[in-house]
C-alpha cells in the first residue's frame, strides 16, 4: 500500500464528482418507495451499471409482505405503488393543490386507492393525534387537515372516525413550498384501503387554513395506488481481495422521487466509488481484504439480509454508510458530518474516517501561504443514529462502522430535495474520502496500520480538546463525568483497531498511546481540581437489570402503544420528537442483561446534558411495556447468541 497522502491524491485524480451526479441523476428520476415497482427499477438500473462495469453482482430478495417479521423486530413493509393522484378545492372556488406528476410527494405513501375520487367537506383537526383534536367536531365523511404525523391521523380520523381522508402538512418556514414526504407504514395486519391520504406544502396548508376561518371549504380527491405482496431487494457488488473479510460501502437508494440528496446523492456517488475502485484496482492496487458495495432500502434492505444470512456480519471488517452527500452548501444550509463514535460501542473508524477528509479537503491557501484552508464546511460529530450505519454498531453485530451525512438540509424529505442542488464537488469530496478509507481499511500492512493508529489517535486528541471548550461554566461534576467517559471511550476506540489489525506488537502500541491519553485526561483534572466547586449530580436508585428481547435495532414505528395505557402512550407521543427517540436507542443497546439502570442512567447523563430522571424511566417503561427489553435477575443468561 502506498503512502496514505498518495492514496488519497490517486483516489482523488480517479473520482469524478460528475459521473457521481449522472448516476445520482438517473436514480432521481424513479418514485423509490420502499417495497415499490420503483425502488426494484432503480437497483435493477444500479446492477446492470455494476455489470457493465465488471462487477460480480448479486441481488438479494425477501419477502416484502407486511407481515414478515426480520431479526424479531422489523415488521416487512409491504409493496405498494402509486400510479397518480390529484387534489383541489371546489368550494367556494376551484383551486389545485397539486398533482402527483408535479409533486410526487403529494400522495402519502401507502394511501388508499379511489381512483374515482370523492368530494368532502374539509375539517381542520389541530394535530389530529389526540382525543381533543376531534371533540365536538364529527370528521366521518369528510376531509381532515392536521399538522401531526400521517400515521396517526389516519389512523385517528379515517380508522376510528370514519373520514374519507386527510391531507397533512408541516409547519416548516425554512422550505414553506416544499410537499413533505409522509408515510402510514402499515402492516398484512393494520393494512386499510379505503381512506386518501394527501401531503401538501406550508403555503397551500395556510391558504386552506385562512379560507377555514371564513367559509365552508369542499376538496376533491383522487389516488390511482395498490397494495401488493413485493419484495426488498439488496443490491451488491464485489472486488474480492487476498483474504475473505471485506470493507463494505453501503447507501441507501430508497426514498420518493425526486429525493436527490436524500439519497440519490449517495447512492450515485457509490457507484462512482465502486468505478474508480475497481479501475485502480485494475491498474495495479492491491487488495489484502475486498471491497462490498451495497445498495438498499434503508433500515429493511440489511436487517432482513442479516437475518437470513447472519454468517455475512463475519465478513466484514468496518462499514462506511454514505446517506445525504451531496447537497450545494450553499443552497440546501447543511454541513458535512462524520458521525462520531457511540459511548455504548466505541470504534476508532469515525476518528480515521474524519482525518482522511481533512486530508482530502484542501480548497485554498492561507494568505501567509503556509496552511490549507477547507472548501467546505464539516465537523466530527458525537453518535446519532438514524441510517443504516446504526445497524452495525449495534453490540450484536460489532463491527466498526460510520457514516458521512450532509445535515441540515432545509429541503430534507419534499419534492424540492431536486437535482439542481446538488454539488459535484461535495460529491467528489465525499466519495474521494471514502474510498480512500475503505483503501486503507483494505490493507493487512503495518505501515498502514502505523498511519490507521496516528490518524486515529490525533484527532481523539483534538476531539477531547474542542468538547472540553463546550464544557466551560458546566457544573464540576459533569465537566469531570464527561472528560473521564470520553477518555474511556478513546481507550476503547483504540482497543477496536485490534479486531481489525492483527498484528505482532500492537497491543503493546496501543497500550502505549492509550498511556498518553490518560495522562491528559488526569492532567486536566489536575486543573479542575484547582478550580472545581463539589455539587450533587443526578441519581437513581434503581438497581434493576434488564435484557433487550429482540435482534434488531429499536425503531419507534415498531413500538406498539396499543399496549401500553392510554396515559403512558400521551406522554411518551409528546415526548417522542424531542431527543427521546436517541435515548431510548441508547439505552436499548446498552440493556445487555449486566448493568443496572441506575448504572446505564449514571452513563448517559454525561451523553445527554440536561437527561431527566422522568424521561429516561418513561423510555424504560415504555419499551419495557412493548416488549422490547425485560428485567432479569443477574444470574439470568443473555437471551441472543454473540
Amino acid at each position: 500500500m502506498m503512502k496514505t497522502n498518495d492514496l488519497i491524491g490517486a483516489v482523488t485524480k480517479e473520482f469524478s464528482g460528475y459521473q457521481a451526479k449522472e448516476y445520482s441523476k438517473m436514480i432521481s428520476s424513479f418514485h423509490r418507495i420502499q417495497v415499490s415497482p420503483g425502488l426494484s427499477k432503480a437497483q435493477d438500473y444500479v446492477a446492470s451499471i455494476l455489470k457493465e462495469m465488471g462487477f460480480e453482482v448479486n441481488v438479494y430478495s425477501y419477502p416484502g409482505d407486511g407481515k414478515t417479521r426480520y431479526l424479531d423486530g422489523y415488521v416487512a413493509p409491504i409493496g405498494w405503488e402509486v400510479r397518480d393522484g390529484f387534489l383541489e378545492v371546489r368550494k367556494p372556488r376551484n383551486m389545485v393543490l397539486g398533482r402527483f406528476k408535479d409533486h410526487p410527494t403529494l400522495v402519502v405513501a401507502h394511501s388508499g386507492s379511489l381512483p374515482e375520487g370523492v368530494e368532502g367537506e374539509l375539517v381542520y383537526v389541530g394535530e389530529g393525534v389526540w382525543e381533543e383534536d376531534y371533540k365536538n367536531i364529527d370528521v366521518e365523511g369528510k376531509f381532515v387537515i392536521a399538522k401531526g404525523p400521517a400515521s396517526i391521523v389516519f389512523k385517528r380520523a379515517v380508522i376510528e372516525r370514519g373520514a374519507i381522508g386527510i391531507i397533512v402538512f408541516k409547519e416548516n418556514t425554512s422550505n414553506p413550498d416544499g410537499y413533505p414526504y409522509a408515510a402510514i407504514w402499515p402492516t398484512a395486519e393494520t393494512l386499510y384501503e379505503k381512506g386518501l391520504a394527501f401531503s401538501v406544502s406550508y403555503n397551500v396548508a395556510l391558504r386552506l387554513l385562512r379560507m377555514l376561518e371564513r367559509e365552508q371549504v369542499m376538496v376533491y380527491g383522487r389516488v390511482d395506488a395498490r397494495f401488493y405482496e413485493g419484495e426488498i431487494k439488496l443490491v451488491e457488488g464485489r472486488i474480492q481481495g487476498k483474504y475473505n473479510k471485506d470493507v463494505l460501502l453501503v447507501a441507501h437508494i430508497c426514498h420518493p422521487s425526486p429525493g436527490a440528496n436524500d439519497n440519490s446523492s449517495g447512492s450515485g456517488t457509490l457507484i462512482e466509488v465502486a468505478r474508480a475502485a475497481m479501475k485502480l484496482v485494475e491498474n495495479g492496487f492491491r487488495l489484502d481484504r475486498g471491497l462490498r458495495f451495497w445498495w438498499v432500502p434503508e433500515f429493511t434492505g440489511i436487517i432482513a439480509h442479516l437475518d437470513r444470512k447472519p454468517e455475512v456480519v463475519n465478513e466484514l471488517v468496518s462499514v462506511i454508510n454514505l446517506d445525504m452527500v451531496g447537497g450545494h452548501q450553499d443552497k440546501v444550509g447543511g454541513v458535512l458530518t462524520v458521525v462520531g463514535s457511540p459511548e455504548f460501542n466505541p470504534s476508532f473508524l469515525p476518528f480515521l474516517a474524519y482525518g482522511m477528509l481533512e486530508k482530502t479537503v484542501i480548497g485554498f491557501r492561507h494568505f501567509g501561504g503556509w496552511e490549507n484552508l477547507p472548501k467546505i464546511r464539516y465537523k466530527l460529530t458525537g453518535y446519532s443514529g438514524g441510517s443504516d450505519h446504526h445497524i452495525f454498531v449495534d453490540p450484536w453485530v460489532n463491527v466498526a462502522a460510520t457514516a458521512f451525512i450532509e445535515w441540515p438540509d432545509k429541503f430534507y424529505h419534499s419534492d424540492r430535495d431536486t437535482l439542481d442542488n446538488l454539488d459535484p464537488d461535495l460529491m467528489r469530496i465525499v466519495g474521494s474520502t471514502a474510498l480512500s478509507t475503505a483503501f486503507l481499511l483494505t490493507s493487512t500492512s503495518k505501515k498502514t496500520l502505523r498511519d490507521v493508529i496516528i490518524i486515529s489517535y490525533s484527532n481523539m486528541k483534538k476531539h477531547l480538546y474542542d468538547k472540553l471548550q463546550y464544557l466551560v461554566n458546566e457544573p464540576y461534576w459533569y465537566v469531570k463525568g464527561r472528560i473521564k467517559q470520553l477518555a474511556n471511550m478513546y481507550l476503547k476506540a483504540l482497543s477496536s483497531i485490534e479486531r481489525t489489525w492483527e498484528s505482532e506488537g500492537i497491543n503493546e502500541v496501543i497500550k502505549n498511546i492509550s498511556s498518553n491519553i490518560t495522562q491528559d485526561v488526569e492532567n486536566l483534572f489536575d486543573i479542575l481540581l484547582e478550580s472545581g466547586e463539589e455539587e450533587t449530580p443526578p441519581r437513581i436508585d434503581d438497581k434493576r437489570v434488564f435484557k433487550r428481547l429482540r435482534r434488531s435495532p429499536l425503531h419507534i414505528r415498531f413500538i406498539q402503544l396499543e399496549s401500553v395505557d392510554k396515559e403512558l402512550a400521551r406522554k411518551f407521543l409528546r415526548k417522542r420528537g424531542r431527543g427521546l427517540n436517541t435515548v431510548m436507542n441508547y439505552i436499548y443497546f446498552m440493556c445487555d442483561g449486566k448493568k443496572t439502570l441506575e448504572e446505564i442512567f449514571d452513563e448517559l447523563k454525561y451523553v445527554f446534558k440536561g437527561l431527566s430522571k422522568e424521561d429516561f424511566q418513561l423510555a424504560v417503561e415504555v419499551m419495557e411495556k412493548t416488549a422490547w427489553i425485560k428485567e432479569q435477575q443477574l444470574s439470568s443468561n443473555y437471551p441472543i447468541e454473540q
